[in-house]
């Protein structure tokens, strides 16, 4: 139940647009540079648990424009970096990202060089993305996604 709540607690904060600056109370950088943690609410009664484990899964299939960063993609940096702030390590951070659109070009995982060729210009997922990964999310592509390239 208090991990519902955590859960639900943190939905609520990211969808409010409240968000703070960042790692306000340390000098600790943050695992995803560029995104700020989600502002702390006076009085709130569930933060983050240093000693949970956190499973949470991301089904990604917004669309967005080319040329922009999907929309998604910074609420997720905001969720490890909410994370991080309160002192969860990466250990207990299991963050799992699983791409899926309707659509069969499905390039916001493209490469860059894909991506340059259809529209011309790079990628500008591929930074953020990145920048999730080496703070330990994983990426998983759905396979009705990937029936569109075989």
């Amino acid at each position: 139940m208090k991990r519902a709540a955590i859960a639900v607690a943190t939905v609520l904060i990211f969808t409010s647009g409240s968000f703070g600056p960042a790692n306000a109370d340390s000098n600790k950088p943050l695992p995803v540079a560029g995104y700020d943690a989600a502002q702390d609410i006076p009085g709130a009664r569930e933060l983050p648990d240093p000693k949970t484990d956190y499973k949470v899964v991301f089904a990604n299939g917004q669309d967005s424009k080319p040329g922009e960063i999907n929309p998604m993609l910074p609420t997720i940096a905001r969720y490890v970096n909410t994370l991080a702030k309160h002192g969860v390590p990466a250990e207990r951070r299991h963050i799992i990202i699983m791409f899926h659109q309707r659509t069969p070009d499905f390039d916001i995982i493209m490469n860059n060089e894909a991506f340059r060729e259809r529209y011309n210009r790079d990628n500008p997922n591929i930074a953020i993305i990145h920048a999730l990964k080496q703070a330990g999310a994983r990426r998983v592509i759905a396979t009705t996604v990937l029936e569109h390239f075989m």
